[in-house]
């Protein structure tokens, strides 16, 4: 079998375990999300999955179930918009989508392998378009509302 119906084949089992409905936008989705990974490790992720979750895994749990983390894997919200390791209250997007302020996030990356550049090119890769946003002072709420502003 060549690696694509191995592929298809694979989502298709994935799919269905968690009764999900296999349509052309899924596999395609599969794809863009798992592009790079070796047949192998996909199919070794999916029988784990199918074991071991509650509902269909994402293009990026897969990948962490084959064991591959990316930079963008370390992401997450943060409901409460404070480091979890300083408490300091932030309002840019890209510290809420990280979860840490910058000087903590710095310590995440470097901790898992991972250089500022990484993120950057993975931001790249995911919107080729838009370039990544940097924090600029001014630009937060307090700006808007005139630095009327309870955080």
């Amino acid at each position: 079998m060549d690696d694509k119906v191995r592929f298809v084949r694979a989502i298709t089992i994935l799919a269905r375990s968690f009764r999900t409905e296999v349509d052309e936008f899924l596999i395609v989705g599969y794809q863009m999300g798992l592009d790079g990974v070796p047949i192998d490790q996909i199919e070794t992720a999916v029988r784990k999955c199918c074991g071991s979750s509650k509902f269909m895994p994402s293009p990026v749990e897969l990948k962490e179930a084959a064991g591959i983390r990316d930079v963008l894997s370390l992401y997450r919200k943060s409901p409460l918009g404070k480091c979890p390791i300083c408490g300091e209250t932030f309002s840019f997007p890209e510290s809420v989508r990280r979860g840490y302020c910058g000087k903590h996030w710095r310590g995440v990356l470097e901790a898992n392998g991972f250089t500022e550049e990484d993120e950057r090119l993975a931001l790249e890769a995911v919107h080729p378009d838009k370039p990544p946003q940097l924090p600029r002072s001014g630009r937060g709420p307090e700006r808007i509302t005139g630095g009327d502003f309870d955080a």
